[in-house]
């Protein structure tokens, strides 16, 4: 959770939603069971033989006390009531989820996937026939934790890094902006997100350069007197910032044999 914004209450991670103010994200620490009205978790494990069926439902689903604890938290700090916080779903989209078997000494084993739903709050249904020592070594994994069976989300959270291009200094009698980068008479500063593609910088740098064309074609064309344009050329800045998708790749686990306890 480290490349998370915000910041971290109980089993939820929670931050502002930079679109709409007064608005929050959560997003829970690792993936849910479902439950049946009983509160019982949705796993069935039946044994046939030597083979065993196992049919696990999963979600991204924090429970009514684990939303409470968020809630409680960031009023605390807002000096706000809980009732008035405003706490939904991550916006996030999910590549895949799979039910996965590890056990000591092998490179963990995918025994089913499934399609969770695009909608809050993800619910996948996961179902896998297994026989001899794959169907002992679930087993084992659930009942004595020799080993474990989990259900994994492989998730993107949608942000954006960002690029911004200064160009600032004494532009009295540049009619061209390129040639005075070059030459230093304008100095080009650049500052960006870690990762921020070249594209990016480089759609910035153009962009800055556009501005401080335009700004120059008005001081040619202002109907103050030429000292007076001088002085405004003189102070020439413009500033630019571009962005580009950077998405947060996060794989969120949680063991099934504890959801059976």
């Amino acid at each position: 959770m480290t490349d998370l914004p915000g910041k971290h209450y109980g089993t939820l991670n929670v931050w502002r939603d930079p679109a709409t103010p007064g608005l929050w994200r959560y997003l829970p620490d690792a993936p849910t069971a479902q439950r049946a009205a009983s509160g019982r978790a949705q796993v069935t494990v039946m044994d046939v033989g030597d083979m065993l069926m196992l049919t696990v439902g999963a979600a991204l689903a924090p429970s009514e006390a684990d939303l409470a604890t968020a809630k409680a938290g960031i009023a605390a700090e807002a000096g706000a009531k809980p009732a008035d916080i405003d706490l939904r779903p991550a916006d996030l989209s999910v590549r895949g989820a799979s039910l996965v078997l590890s056990v000591q000494g092998a490179a963990p084993v995918e025994l089913a996937s499934a399609r969770p739903s695009a909608l809050a709050p993800h619910s996948a249904a996961f179902s896998a026939m297994l026989q001899g020592d794959r169907a002992k070594q679930a087993k084992s994994a659930m009942k004595s934790g020799k080993g474990r069976l989990s259900v994994r989300y492989d998730i993107d959270l949608p942000a954006t890094r960002a690029a911004t291009a200064r160009l600032s200094g004494d532009a009295t009698g540049i009619t061209d902006i390129e040639p005075a980068i070059e030459s230093g008479q304008l100095t080009l500063s650049m500052q960006c997100d870690d990762g921020a593609s070249a594209a990016l910088q480089a759609e910035a740098r153009e962009e800055v350069a556009r501005e401080a064309a335009k700004l120059l074609a008005r001081f040619d064309t202002a109907p103050e007197a030429s000292s007076d344009r001088d002085h405004q050329a003189a102070n020439l800045e413009a500033e630019v910032t571009r962005t580009e998708p950077a998405p947060i790749a996060l794989s969120l686990e949680a063991d099934v044999g504890r959801w059976l306890k």
